[in-house]
């Protein structure tokens, strides 16, 4: 009799195994994945959730500074010079020299480039001075009120009498308003 309790209690024991392994396996891992599946999938909407949210400010923080620069362009085309103050830019272009003690020897135009908007003239300025009177016309121009840029700028020595004295040679883009039609 004992035996056959222990026999019984072996057969319910492995019919116990063989149940759990069979729920195991067919329940509780697809159970288990299928929950895996939807926690990654939910952490994955809640990353994207937090992308649009920075996509939002990154959007706001370009816009304004697009502002900013959209107002500092207004504020620059402004200050142009139209094509006809040009005389004005040429004066000084002579006014910056005699302050920083050189020679505009010859001022000849190179070409002229012209948009909807800006006429860019290009000059080539041959100059004599020093060479921190050149430096300091050059400083002038391009900090000055109207928008010159500096393209090229050549130095050689000067006649032999002065030692100091260079001749420049220097190429600027001069942008004006175009006309307006």
């Amino acid at each position: 009799m004992i035996r056959s309790i222990e026999h019984i209690w072996r057969w319910l024991a492995g019919i116990i195994t063989v149940v759990f392994l069979v729920l195991f396996g067919f329940v509780l891992l697809p159970y288990a994945s299928v929950v895996y599946e939807k926690a990654m999938l939910l952490s994955e909407q809640k990353e994207q959730i937090s992308f649009m949210s920075n996509w939002q400010e990154r959007l706001s923080n370009l816009e304004a500074r697009q502002e900013r620069l959209n107002t500092d362009i207004q504020s620059m085309v402004i200050n142009l010079a139209g094509q006809e103050e040009f005389s004005k830019v040429v004066e000084t272009f002579f006014k910056y020299s005699n302050t920083s003690v050189i020679n505009i020897k010859r001022i000849q135009p190179v070409a002229e480039s012209e948009t909807e908007e800006f006429v860019t003239r290009q000059l080539r300025l041959e100059l004599e001075g020093n060479y921190h009177g050149i430096a300091r016309f050059v400083n002038k121009l391009e900090q000055g009120s109207y928008l010159v840029t500096t393209k090229a700028i050549t130095l050689k020595a000067g006649s032999t009498t002065s030692s100091e004295l260079l001749l420049g040679s220097l190429e600027l883009e001069v942008t004006l308003m175009g006309d307006t039609k």
